[in-house]
């Protein structure tokens, strides 16, 4: 029998704020009106790195 190496991904549980998540549509929302091929998905993963990086979690 093969057991499975790869990592489980961890339950993310916390609820978004409602007024975060209103910014990030609304950015989402301007950056599709100019041309850009973006979804929520990829501006919350920026607002996150960008808070890590402000909170000092990363390079």
């Amino acid at each position: 029998m093969e057991t499975s190496t790869a990592p489980k991904p961890i339950p993310m549980t916390a609820e978004v704020p409602k007024w975060v998540n209103k910014a990030i549509r609304d950015e989402s929302l301007k950056r599709q009106l100019a041309g850009e091929d973006v979804t929520m998905k990829d501006i919350h993963r920026e607002w996150l790195v960008e808070m890590a990086t402000k909170l000092g979690f990363g390079g």
